[in-house]
């Protein structure tokens, strides 16, 4: 891994830790909101489908980013010696 995965890879996890410590609730009535998860709001219930869904897309794209930013080695080409 070099640098800049290195970089990326703590942005990804920080996010993630992040992600998951204020995930979505879903109120029973009308909308959802953020909030702490050692204190969940009172009448929520926590939005499991919402919250794989963000951690997922996270995973993907800092997973992506990854992938694009490793640094290839040259080849030999028929010319190099």
């Amino acid at each position: 891994m070099n640098a800049g995965q290195t970089i990326v890879a703590w942005m990804g996890a920080t996010v993630i830790v992040l992600v998951v410590l204020f995930p979505p609730w879903h109120q029973h009535s009308s909308y959802s909101r953020g909030d702490i998860l050692f204190s969940p709001p009172d009448r929520y219930s926590l939005n499991y489908g919402h919250l794989a869904l963000e951690v997922g897309l996270i995973g993907g794209v800092t997973g992506g980013v990854l992938f694009a930013a490793k640094t290839r080695k040259p080849r030999k080409g028929v010319h190099d010696e």
